[in-house]
């Protein structure tokens, strides 16, 4: 390479009437950098020549209309007309002479003047008429001042647009239409990219600078085009028409819409303590899963989570409590969310990529489709316009969340400032905000007139129970079906009372977990349960391996008073009477069979050693078992009513215990079966038979005559043979006597 001075030596010399690079940046009002962009960019017709120091960049003025004034070309005809050099345009030429014909116009009429006016008062009145004659072309006096300036300073020249650039005419149509596809073409590609392209095309046509491509972009590329190619979803929102659709075609019951979202409030939870540290609390927003009738607006579930959105077991678990309550709907229309996508859930949605060679044939059968849900629809990913339950979310946002103090606002834009001022001691807690919600949801909304047009002014409940299909029913599923849907536990173990639910701080209690008593060590001593929120009166039980087991319901004496008065408290003290009665029905039960196996195996040990001393010879034969003792009956007929009578007051004690006998009647016949063992099914219960009165059985034996067995013994009759005193009367005479 050479060094610079002998490089110097080669130059030749600047061309007459070039001007440097450090003049055509003052003429342009640009700096020296920008300059040599242009130059490299081919903007500006320029060498490398021999300067008064050394090397240094002449530039041609005629690439330029303002380089080529600002050397003081005084002639404006080749500045304006005629040269190709100068690159000015039709347009610009057409421009700039309306422009000299206006400031031309103005100095007509200031020789005209009426008499009064100064020139700056007439340049007003004069802009006021210019404008209503002309209100395409108006302008304004410092306009029409500077036009006048650059006439008086450079002619007509003066009013050339100095700044330089390219005209629309400028841009060949076809570099246009080719850059126009490239940016079309959605694949990602950058504008810079695209207009690099291009360049390498031109080949000597009209191609401006990047710059100008981007305004001409901004302003002739349509705002749907762009969306089209390259925001989707702003093309879908904004351009593409959609469809109203009528929900007051639909019944109710028909369609349940199903989602979550956080309301916008802030409420305190406590906080994880660190070792040796105080509890404290800490802020967020708490969320809200729930399912509403697509026609009528009403939710037949809904439920209040803390700082973790509901994944796919929490709406699985929610949507099991609403048709255990209502029912299942004939459809389902769900949020795009991986939470209802589940496919043990809902099925998932349709994979188009799988192909049948793909599949495993393993068939998953959605839990819905077990529930009698028919048809499960999914709304467009990303898409508020598709989802029917948002325009609910709009209405809960602005009548429950803009009640709080702790309102936070729909966005970071909207949220108030006085909220983040507010100690987390005075936000308000989760159970506060759970419990306040569910009340004004189910207490106010739906008991007011439903925002839903299709609801006919009626409020969601009325319109929920008024507007359902002719005839249709809604049949509740099974609890085998509905506990597939709920949350397992971790296995726990059985006690005395049953399973313990932390949950819902209660025992619960079924016959068979009496089987499951034992050691906490043992797998099979222990059960998983599971619950359904809201519904604190049943749980469903698994055993070791995740069968269903039975379901278990609260176990009796739960939460009796200690302190029971039967008259002020009858209902605690027939609870209290159920789990006494209970309890001492296991003990009965238990002990029974452990005396019976007890009485068998000494019975079989008796018999053992009563065989081997017979085959010794040490005893002999088993000798006649001596005579019963003869029992006589001296007053028949009145032993009978006693005993009578004993059976009437047992009976009606039975019939009074029978009575105050509820849900725990099976749980107490369970134990009482006849052959004393465990049984899965339902216990039988015989049928109640009414006692006889002593009357009765007085009234029987007149009737029926002397006992033929007792006719031929020394015992005493009820009524003796005919013509002969009655025994009992002559012994009653014989005591009078004496």
């Amino acid at each position: 390479m050479a060094h610079p001075a002998q490089q110097s030596e080669s130059l030749p010399p600047a061309p007459t009437g070039w001007m440097t690079a450090h003049d055509a940046a003052a003429a342009l009002a640009k700096s020296w950098r920008t300059i040599i962009r242009m130059i490299e960019r081919e903007e500006l017709v320029a060498r490398m020549c021999q300067g008064e120091f050394g090397p240094q960049w002449y530039i041609d003025p005629a690439s330029k209309p303002a380089l080529w004034l600002a050397c003081g070309h005084a002639a404006p005809v080749p500045a304006i007309a005629g040269d190709p050099l100068v690159g000015l345009t039709a347009r610009k030429r057409q421009g700039i002479l309306d422009r000299h014909q206006v400031v031309k116009a103005f100095e007509d009429s200031l020789a005209e003047r009426p008499d009064g006016y100064g020139k700056a008062q007439w340049a007003r009145v004069w802009v006021e008429a210019w404008n209503a004659r002309h209100p395409d072309r108006r302008l304004c006096v410092a306009t029409l001042y500077a036009w006048r300036r650059a006439v008086a300073d450079a002619g007509l020249a003066g009013l050339a647009d100095q700044r330089g650039g390219f005209a629309k005419t400028d841009i060949d149509p076809d570099l246009w239409r080719m850059f126009t596809g490239l940016y079309l073409r959605g694949a990602g590609m950058k504008l810079r990219h695209c207009y690099d392209l291009v360049a390498a095309e031109a080949d000597g046509r009209a191609w401006p600078s990047l710059r100008t491509i981007q305004r001409r972009v901004e302003s002739d590329i349509a705002p749907i085009l762009k969306a089209a190619a390259h925001r989707p979803k702003e093309f879908e929102d904004r351009f593409v028409p959609y469809v109203r659709r009528d929900w007051s075609l639909v019944p109710a019951m028909e369609c349940w819409v199903a989602d979550h979202r956080k309301l916008d409030i802030f409420c305190r939870v406590p906080e994880k303590a660190r070792r040796g540290g105080r509890h404290t609390w800490k802020r967020i927003r708490p969320w809200i899963a729930v399912w509403i009738d697509a026609r009528s607006w009403y939710p037949p579930i809904a439920a209040v989570y803390g700082e973790d959105e509901p994944d796919a077991i929490a709406e699985a678990e929610l949507f099991a409590a609403g048709v255990s309550l209502h029912g299942a709907p004939r459809q389902a229309y769900l949020d795009n969310g991986a939470g209802f996508r589940a496919d043990a859930f809902s099925g998932g949605r349709p994979n188009r990529k799988r192909r049948a060679e793909d599949d495993d044939g393993a068939q998953v059968n959605p839990i819905m489709a077990e529930l009698g849900v028919e048809l499960v629809r999914f709304a467009q990913a990303y898409d508020h316009k598709s989802k029917v339950i948002e325009p609910w979310f709009r209405f809960v946002s602005e009548e429950f969340d803009r009640t709080w103090a702790s309102y936070t606002g729909y966005s970071i834009r909207t949220r108030p400032g006085e909220v983040d001022k507010i100690p987390v001691d005075d936000l308000p807690t989760l159970e506060d905000v759970r419990r306040i919600f569910l009340a004004w949801l189910y207490e106010t909304f739906c008991r007011t007139p439903s925002p839903a047009e299709a609801a006919a002014g009626l409020s969601p409940l009325a319109s929920f129970s008024k507007h359902r299909e002719a005839g249709r029913t809604y049949p509740r599923p099974s609890d085998e079906t509905l506990c597939l849907l709920c949350r397992p536990s971790r296995p726990v173990r059985v006690y005395q009372n049953g399973v313990f639910v932390p949950e819902f701080d209660t025992w619960y209690w079924h016959p068979r977990l009496v089987e499951r008593q034992g050691s906490g060590r043992d797998a099979k001593r222990k059960v998983s349960y599971r619950i359904m929120p809201g519904r604190p009166e049943r749980v469903f039980l698994f055993d070791e391996k995740g069968r269903y087991y039975c379901t278990a319901e609260v176990a009796p004496g739960e939460g009796v008073n200690p302190l029971i008065d039967a008259e002020k408290h009858p209902a605690h003290a027939r609870e209290l009477a159920r789990s006494l009665e209970l309890a001492g029905a296991v003990k009965r039960h238990y002990s029974r069979q452990a005396a019976d196996a007890v009485a068998f195996a000494d019975n079989m040990l008796l018999a053992a050693q009563q065989r081997s001393l017979r085959q010794l010879g040490m005893i002999d034969e088993t000798a006649a078992p001596p005579p019963a003792p003869q029992t006589i009956k001296i007053m028949p007929h009145l032993e009978t009513a006693a005993q009578a009578m004993a059976a009437e007051a047992d009976g009606s004690a039975e019939r009074a215990r029978a009575d105050t006998r509820t849900s725990h009647a099976k749980m107490l016949d369970f134990f009482t079966t006849k052959d004393g063992s465990l049984t899965e099914g339902e216990p039988q219960i015989s049928a109640r038979r009414t006692a006889p009165t002593p009357l009765d059985l007085i009234m029987q034996h007149e009737q029926a005559g002397p006992d033929p067995a007792d006719a031929g013994g020394d015992r005493p009759t009820a009524a003796g043979p005919a013509g002969e005193d009655d025994p009992w009367q002559r012994e009653t005479q014989d005591t009078e006597e004496r």
